[in-house]
């Protein structure tokens, strides 16, 4: 497989550039139930792409023309970084991906690498705060951690940094000869 050609690429950052132009592109919400003036949804990365809550994320790799392993992975860190962040990202990821790049095993299994580094990450975090949780518990104080601005921050600098990491793969294939 190979990832999308000049043309579909500027296509779709084109796309999501009025998403995001038009304060389209919101987190927890696949597709929401209004339509506004252009008559266009709003939604998360994927969703809001694609216009369409069934099977967003197949429907996204067949229309990028990109692996289902990155499209997952871009969806996971929009969903979790600041809200401003999330809004530039889907155009800066979709930018940072190279044209009719061949994706071999090696590239799969990096962006996979980043994904399950992150899920770690976050794993280890909450269990952190489930801790802190019950400790606090056991002093009879009304916390809770996997809400709190704490968690919050920590999963949105982890997810942050996941996206720098992936974008900054992307733009190092980018510079190979290819």
């Amino acid at each position: 497989m190979k990832t999308f050609n000049k043309e579909l690429k500027t296509q779709w950052i084109n796309t999501m550039q009025a998403h995001q132009d038009a304060d389209r592109l919101i987190q927890g919400l696949w597709l929401s139930n209004d339509i506004d003036e252009e008559l266009m949804y709003s939604g998360c990365f994927f969703g809001c792409a694609m216009q369409g809550i069934k099977y967003p994320l197949a429907a996204a790799t067949k229309a990028m023309q990109l692996p289902i392993n990155f499209i997952a992975f871009a969806e996971n860190i929009f969903e979790n970084l600041s809200p401003t962040e999330a809004v530039k990202f889907p155009v800066e990821f979709l930018n940072a991906i190279p044209t009719n790049l061949e994706i071999n095993n090696s590239i799969i299994d990096e962006v996979d690498y980043m994904r399950i580094s992150t899920r770690k990450k976050m794993d280890k975090i909450s269990a952190e705060c489930r801790a802190a949780q019950f400790d606090l518990n056991n002093q009879q104080t009304e916390i809770n951690y996997l809400e709190s601005e704490h968690y919050l921050e920590s999963e949105q600098r982890v997810y942050s940094n996941a996206c720098d990491t992936l974008l900054t793969y992307f733009k190092s294939l980018t510079n190979k000869e290819l």
